[in-house]
């Protein structure tokens, strides 16, 4: 043999020596991208049956809340006659005193000097 086909030779083995290694990490990263595939499909799942779960818990939320706001304003519609009638008598009634010249009544002043020498005693 030529020295020449001693190196063609070798070096078609080193070319098919690496593509034999290209091969194998390529093989290796396929394996892992399927395995993660399968992962990442575990996952999705779970996202999705989170995602229906939680629907559910906010519509029954929802739910509670419409059903407490409801209760609210039926005792609020029951308790509002009373106030305006209140309100109404006060208003009146805060009106006959002006109209009889009286002036607003107001709290009468303490003046906090006397209060202080008549402890002192």
């Amino acid at each position: 043999m030529k020295k020449e086909d001693n190196w063609l030779a070798i070096s078609q083995l080193t070319y098919v020596y690496f593509s034999d290694l290209k091969r194998e990490k390529i093989e290796e990263s396929l394996t892992y991208i399927d395995v993660r595939l399968k992962e990442l499909e575990g996952e999705k799942n779970e996202l999705k049956e989170y995602q229906e779960l939680d629907r559910e818990r906010r519509a029954l939320e929802y739910t509670i809340y419409d059903k407490e706001l409801g209760e609210a304003q039926n005792k609020l519609s029951e308790v509002r006659p009373g106030v305006y009638a209140q309100s109404t008598g006060l208003i009146i009634v805060y009106h006959r005193l002006i109209t009889a010249g009286r002036k607003r009544p107001t709290r009468p002043k303490i003046s906090t000097s006397s209060a202080w020498r008549r402890t002192e005693k």
